[in-house]
């Protein structure tokens, strides 16, 4: 379906069906207010809180609040498993962002699977032309994972953040409807 299609259908004014979307094992859901503390919990793990800003659970709760934002629980066979957070959520968007992809067992694809979800409502439910995201430049893991998933590397920003007394970079990547490619497992 073309994004054309997608906009005759629906304006820009209408906000994006938030129905459980993915695959018989992994999928995502809109994260419930009985799910913050678990969500809270999860970012602030040390392997995940060297590489994701926190944010206190009133911020996670607004994020709920807000219709052009989709906060997701990723599940795997319904147990969650970790989260994300999508922004300038709407049909026909020119460019949505992927705020956060917090996993919590590592090496197991999740993270991977969690990913297309996220491209597949993207680029076919809403119609957009262009997923981006930023990591911190240290994030190797996620980085792979990028670029394997066909993402390009923008650029980065130098010094944008800071952590902890310390000023660190983030690496900004894009990928184009025209682009999207299977994520490799």
């Amino acid at each position: 379906m073309s994004r054309d299609d997608v906009t005759k259908r629906q304006p820009n004014t209408i906000h994006a069906d938030r129905r459980p979307i993915g695959t018989s094992s992994v999928s995502a859901r809109p994260t419930r207010q009985s799910d913050l503390d678990w969500v809270v919990a999860l970012e602030s793990r040390p392997e995940n809180a060297r590489f994701v800003l926190q944010w206190p659970r009133d911020r996670h709760r607004a994020a709920l609040a807000d219709r052009s934002i989709a906060h997701w629980v990723v599940c795997e066979h319904d147990e969650p498993v970790g989260y994300m957070i999508l922004a300038q959520v709407r049909i026909g968007a020119a460019s949505v962002e992927l705020v956060r992809l917090v996993i919590g067992p590592k090496g197991r694809g999740l993270g991977r699977a969690a990913l297309e979800i996220a491209r597949r409502f993207v680029f076919e439910r809403l119609g957009a032309h262009r997923l981006w995201l930023d990591v911190f430049e240290n994030n190797e893991r996620a980085r792979r994972l990028y670029r394997a998933a066909g993402f390009q590397e923008e650029g980065t920003l130098r010094e944008a953040v800071e952590r902890d007394g310390r000023y660190a970079s983030l690496v900004v990547y894009s990928q184009l409807a025209g682009e999207a490619v299977e994520v490799p497992s």
